[in-house]
């Protein structure tokens, strides 16, 4: 299954859940992009830290501006609440919120409010295996 996760700027949520789902499958089925992309050649510092904390890395990722044609080349597209939401995405039959905090919206952006996030990602998606 093709999945593709979505949030603002492609940097934290979105980048999280594209290698926890790459991993834990042991594919390279999840992508992920930004409805407002930051197009930054890197993962934020903050979410590559809280994702060493349990083993994993999202080196090597970089910012990818959300398209029509990415949403609809994927199986499944998971997307996370911004007010930049394109209806293409919110309104697409294959398409799930997943109603997560955007860490960098936090008034105190802190390593717990990234940790958190992750560990609320990460529990959906280990449920969104186990479902298929």
């Amino acid at each position: 299954m093709k999945i593709l996760f979505v949030c603002e700027g492609n940097m934290i949520r979105s980048q999280m859940a594209e290698t926890i789902y790459n991993t834990f499958t042991k594919s390279h089925d999840a992508t992920s992009a930004g409805a407002i992309a930051t197009l930054k050649n890197h993962a934020s510092e903050r979410g590559e830290t809280g994702m060493k904390e349990i083993g994993l890395t999202m080196a090597g990722q970089k910012s990818d501006q959300l398209t029509q044609e990415i949403v609809d080349a994927a199986d499944k597209v998971v997307w996370f609440p911004t007010p930049y939401m394109p209806s293409y995405v919110t309104k697409s039959y294959k398409a799930e919120l997943w109603d997560v905090a955007d860490p960098h919206y936090e008034e105190n952006r802190t390593i717990e409010i990234d940790r958190a996030v992750r560990d609320e990602i990460k529990k959906r998606i280990e449920k969104l295996i186990d479902e298929n």
